[in-house]
């Protein structure tokens, strides 16, 4: 793997995807929690497996 692991670009792809997402759970959650933090459950779940292999890989 030629790039090297930055942890303020999976941060900024985490938000962007929790933010994008379409899923009826993440909906929930925000109008139930109304948090800006979004729970590692929900990451779980939305991010791609490239987004976490580059993460597990580092």
């Amino acid at each position: 793997m030629t790039d090297k692991y930055d942890s303020a670009t999976f941060e900024s792809n985490s938000i962007a995807a929790a933010k994008d997402a379409n899923e009826i759970f993440t909906k929930h959650y925000q109008e139930k929690h109304g948090s800006d933090v979004t729970p590692c459950w929900i990451l779980a779940e939305i991010l791609s497996f490239g987004k976490w292999s580059r993460l597990l890989d580092a």
